[in-house]
């Protein structure tokens, strides 16, 4: 009721609403396209995966972009936010077409992956920036007081169309393993993600151009320049970069996401590693799939939770406390159950966890809309998103330099839930000073 409650305030707004179509889209076509890339990479009968080819696989996700993320930030504080979203979706459409192409017309793609691999790399990239864009123009959709409740709603989104996405891509490559070649089921797959990119940017077109930012401020001799040369783009974050260190905040928030998110891609990669070599076959792909769905689903279902958990527990608690407890609590979660090695277990720890995590996200996403100056969203965000990218592939990296092939390794589970601990004991300590209260729903820090 509560959930309701919250989201009939936050659909009064009809720029909201259309924002909130497009997220629901364009992130459904993403979680076609990431299931896609783990059907394509993990899951065919001649790969039996290690730690490395999961790191692979998050590496060719997350990474490339990661790389020039930061001279491709400041357009998002420049441009029309609308604009970049549309151009960008526009060209997943063609990208997701191409890959569609070169799936059917190949007789062994799995021989020659570099085409796919590279076109696959494109598609996710520009994900990021999309995602990027449109978590800066949130803030102009909603009043102020109302930061906490979209922040809680938004991340609902990825989670719940990833399950979504999922279910669907995993029916398809069930229902057509004996009818039609891997590579066809996945080519179905990418397919499915052109169509939604196409239809994303038909609702991007219903949002004006400058609605969702960024604010046009009159140009002095102290602004940053624009980004059309490397020299502009340099002051450009050394400007977002100086203005981030005085928001103490904010700058918490995203290190404590950064230690959730690493022990969340250490989790995934141990129990990719588990469910595909140990708990099944090799070559029984179509359970193995089906049996690791509900780990997934069960973390999705949590993520998607936090939304009604976040803002209840914040309005009891304020957003530092809460934050600390979400950190807390994920260690606990993690040392029991998330350590019992059997599948029952480690499915109720990833449904814990996902709460966890998500619950730490939509604090650091209120605080980062509520504490920062529309000028500088757009590349702030866009920082956010190279922090969850580099913490992901960390975790997975850390499983794959220590952890056995089959994944399941006591130690393993119990170092993640110390690290979470670490994490939550220096939020703590580093958190103290700084004094989060509400007025109106919107967290304000006075350090």
């Amino acid at each position: 009721m509560e959930l309701l409650r919250i989201l009939r305030a936050l659909l009064r707004h009809r720029v909201f609403r259309r924002l909130l179509g497009v997220r629901v889209v364009t992130q459904l076509g993403d979680g076609f396209m990431q299931v896609a890339m783990l059907s394509y990479a993990l899951f065919s009968p001649q790969h039996q995966p290690d730690g490395w080819a999961i790191v692979a696989v998050l590496a060719i996700n997350y990474l490339p972009f990661s790389l020039i993320a930061p001279f491709v930030a400041p357009l998002l504080d420049h441009w029309s936010r609308q604009r970049c979203a549309i151009i960008t979706d526009v060209i997943r459409t063609i990208l997701c077409a191409a890959v569609t192409w070169q799936l059917l017309n190949s007789s062994d793609p799995a021989a020659e992956p570099i085409i796919v691999y590279i076109l696959l790399l494109l598609v996710m990239s520009l994900n990021r920036f999309v995602l990027a864009g449109l978590a800066a123009g949130l803030a102009a959709t909603v009043d102020e007081d109302e930061y906490l409740h979209a922040c809680a709603l938004m991340p609902m989104i990825g989670p719940s169309t990833l399950v979504i996405a999922g279910s669907i891509a995993g029916a398809i490559r069930i229902f057509f393993d004996d009818l039609l070649p891997l590579h066809a089921s996945d080519a179905i797959i990418s397919g499915l993600a052109a169509l939604t990119f196409a239809v994303s940017v038909i609702l991007l077109t219903r949002i004006e151009r400058d609605e969702l930012g960024p604010v046009r401020v009159p140009i002095t001799n102290t602004s940053p320049a624009t980004p059309s040369t490397l020299k502009g783009v340099w002051s450009n974050i050394v400007d977002a970069l100086s203005y981030l260190k005085t928001r103490r905040v904010v700058v918490q928030g995203l290190i404590a996401v950064a230690i959730e998110r690493t022990g969340y891609g250490a989790l995934m990669t141990l129990t990719i590693l588990a469910y595909r070599n140990t708990f099944h076959q090799v070559a029984d792909i179509g359970n193995a799939i089906a049996d690791m769905g509900t780990w997934f689903i069960a973390s999705g279902v949590g993520f998607a939770l936090s939304g009604v958990v976040a803002p209840v527990v914040a309005a009891k608690l304020k957003v530092r406390n809460s934050m600390l407890a979400m950190l807390a609590l994920s260690a606990i979660v993690q040392l029991v159950p998330g350590s019992i090695l059997l599948r029952p277990a480690l499915v109720a720890a990833a449904f814990a966890n996902g709460v966890c995590v998500q619950c730490v996200k939509v604090y650091t996403d209120t605080l980062t809309q509520a504490h920062i100056s529309d000028t500088y969203r757009g590349r702030i965000f866009m920082l956010y998103d190279i922090i969850n990218n580099v913490a992901l592939v960390l975790g997975a990296l850390a499983v794959a330099t220590v952890a056995p092939p089959a994944g399941l390794n006591l130690l393993a589970y119990l170092a993640v839930a110390f690290w979470l601990l670490l994490g939550a004991l220096w939020f703590a300590r580093a958190s103290a000073q700084c004094c989060v209260v509400f007025d109106k729903g919107s967290p304000w820090v006075r350090c």
